[in-house]
């Protein structure tokens, strides 16, 4: 796509977070109009194609968003604060893009070319549906943005995509992404869970049956294939096809074409295969319960997806977008966080990953009658599932950056700007400590909390809290000795 050379700002409020991103967007060679959304009317005189951005806070009103909305055919880009769009789920339907301030130059241009390509592939709209989709993508992080990329790049070469992922890492909804992505989006999305299935049923699911094909076969059946012609067909877990199963997608694969069971004709169809799992398809290969042969036909584009514990900075932004939802579907009122328990949000490992964060966040909207979500009814922050999925040490420095480790937060300064609440003057030297002692302070409260968390989720299990940490057993146990951690305490945990 040509690279975006002028936008318009339209200023609902947010002049205060809007003032430096157009300050950088004019850095960056960037042409930016103004516009104020009182003054919509004058829109007739500018370029419909040119990307508009509406800012707006907590001041403006419901009716300027609601004229901005109707005199702009689409707003590319939304620029608003967290506690605004948690307070007013209705932005949600007002942009194609929304990005949540603050926010870095980089996001906002990958965010307005992202809406001016969907615009492209339909001028005249913007399907519900790849609205619902492109909506619950949701993400600010390097990782997420590199599977943007990918569905990007993917979605209209026509050849089979393999996701890789997790338990729970969004791969349907990624799948969904790459049909409505693509020049298919106008014709049919089917998705089929081939464990959900028997043996003796996943290829009567795909390929249709002929009647009296087998016992219950009492009328003909088209077949998932078919149903999907000119379109997309998802095959989520993937490896737990049968070996005759396998043998049958293979060949259809190859030529295109397929046979219903109990029939001798051979149909060809059009029909893009987007398969996902959460297995190592060379593992299974190895132990010969799946076709390499076919792994190399499915795995003509990869697309890995990482788990959540590798987007910390989209567990917040997640979280706070299924508290919205949740507000919009059950009518509960709005609600938000309190910050203790975002601390615990971003220090959990998820293992369950994005549908565990959900599912977790229905739960606790659901139960808790406050307006301020603190901690579950049971009196707890814990999230009680166990962890079955390996992690990677956090590294101190992603620890900082993302925000849960502070070490001036226990510092006797605090700054409120209370002066009288202070009975003497204190210097800034006498209660903030000098860089060294801050560090070795974070460093020891990031060892003690990671390693009673891992020893806690594996009931002072050393040796697979160890390998769960990517370290040594004896490596692992002199951390705890050094910081005089006993495994006894966590034993009946």
């Amino acid at each position: 796509m040509e690279k975006i050379r002028q936008v318009l700002a339209i200023y609902g409020g947010g002049e205060s977070q809007s003032r430096p991103l157009i300050t950088t967007l004019k850095e960056s060679g960037i042409g930016v109009d103004s516009l104020s959304a009182s003054n919509i009317d004058h829109l007739e005189g500018i370029d419909s194609s040119i990307p508009k951005i509406l800012f707006v806070d907590q001041s403006t009103p419901s009716a300027i968003i609601d004229s901005c909305t109707k005199k702009c055919e689409f707003i590319n880009l939304l620029l608003v604060e967290p506690s605004v769009l948690a307070a007013r789920p209705e932005l949600y339907e007002v942009a194609i893009e929304i990005v949540i301030a603050p926010c870095d130059i980089e996001e906002i241009l990958i965010r307005i070319e992202r809406s001016m390509t969907l615009l492209c592939q339909n001028s005249s709209a913007v399907s519900n549906q790849e609205k619902k989709i492109h909506k619950n993508l949701v993400g600010k992080s390097q990782e997420y943005f590199s599977i943007i990329e990918q569905i990007k790049r993917y979605a209209n070469i026509d050849a089979p995509v393999l996701i890789a992922g997790e338990t729970g890492t969004g791969k349907e909804l990624v799948a969904r992404a790459l049909h409505y992505s693509s020049d298919r989006k106008a014709q049919p999305f089917q998705a089929l869970n081939c464990g959900a299935l028997p043996d003796s049923l996943i290829e009567s699911e795909l390929f249709g049956h002929a009647r009296g094909a087998f016992t219950d076969a009492k009328e003909s059946f088209r077949g998932l294939i078919a149903m999907a012609e000119g379109g997309t067909l998802f095959l989520d877990e993937i490896d737990s096809l049968s070996h005759k199963a396998q043998t049958a997608l293979l060949r259809f694969l190859q030529d295109g074409q397929y046979r219903s069971v109990g029939s001798s004709k051979s149909i060809k169809t059009d029909v893009r295969i987007i398969s996902a799992t959460n297995a190592n398809l060379d593992k299974l290969a190895d132990e010969k319960q799946f076709r390499r042969d076919l792994i190399f036909r499915l795995n003509t584009l990869p697309l890995n997806l990482p788990p959540l514990r590798h987007r910390r900075s989209d567990i917040l932004l997640l979280a706070e977008h299924f508290l919205t939802q949740c507000a919009r579907e059950h009518g509960k009122g709005k609600k938000i966080f309190h910050l203790a328990l975002k601390k615990k949000l971003i220090d959990y490992l998820w293992p369950g990953n994005i549908r565990e964060l959900e599912n977790y966040v229905k739960r606790a909207y659901l139960l808790t009658d406050q307006a301020v979500i603190g901690m579950l009814p049971d009196g707890s922050y814990s999230m009680h599932n166990s962890l079955d999925t390996s992690i990677e040490s956090v590294d101190c420095d992603e620890a900082l950056q993302a925000g849960y480790l502070n070490p001036l937060e226990d510092s006797a300064l605090k700054l409120s700007g209370d002066e009288s609440s202070r009975s003497h003057e204190v210097s800034p030297s006498d209660v903030v400590p000098v860089f060294a002692e801050a560090k070795k302070a974070v460093i020891d409260n990031f060892e003690v909390s990671y390693i009673r968390q891992l020893l806690k989720y594996t009931h002072g299990n050393v040796s697979r809290a160890a390998k769960l940490a990517g370290k040594e057993r004896r490596v692992f146990g002199r951390l705890m000795k050094k910081h005089h951690i006993e495994k006894s305490v966590f034993v009946a945990s």
